[in-house]
């Protein structure tokens, strides 16, 4: 099953908030409607780095990069320069997001305009076996 699929699974059950921060909140259809903005900015790119805090735009890039049928990858952001250029390497070409980035993901201007994001069917075909999210761990030895 895609990610993507956790996403209308929630909306299905009946639209409630799944995200809450300060005091504003988003509902699932409403993350979905970002979701597929930040899609249309993710196609064609090998992956979506997400390196930053925790913030309301994570599950918004992390479903938009499902949606775009790219791997979301959440890198550590304390991670020292090396391993952080090493981490970056691997995915050249990809869409990077940082601090001074998330706030436009959520931006409710987009839930205003409505439009392609609000339209049925995801911005990308994703198979069940497609790669969703690339995690880093620091291992169990060091």
């Amino acid at each position: 099953m895609s990610i993507g699929r956790l996403l209308e699974m929630a909306i299905s059950a009946g639209d409630r908030v799944v995200v809450t921060y300060g005091d504003r909140s988003l509902t699932a259809s409403q993350v979905r409607t970002l979701a597929r903005a930040a899609a249309r900015r993710f196609e064609g790119r090998p992956a979506v780095l997400y390196i930053a805090p925790n913030h309301p735009a994570y599950p918004v890039a992390l479903f938009g990069a499902a949606s775009a049928g790219v791997p979301f990858v959440p890198l550590n952001y304390r991670l020292g320069d090396k391993q952080m250029a090493e981490l970056r390497g691997r995915h050249p070409g990809a869409v990077e997001l940082g601090p001074g980035d998330l706030d436009a993901l959520v931006d409710p201007a987009l839930l205003e305009q409505g439009g392609p994001g609000d339209g049925e069917g995801p911005a990308a075909e994703v198979g069940d076996d497609d790669v969703a999210v690339i995690l880093y761990t620091s291992g169990t030895t060091a």
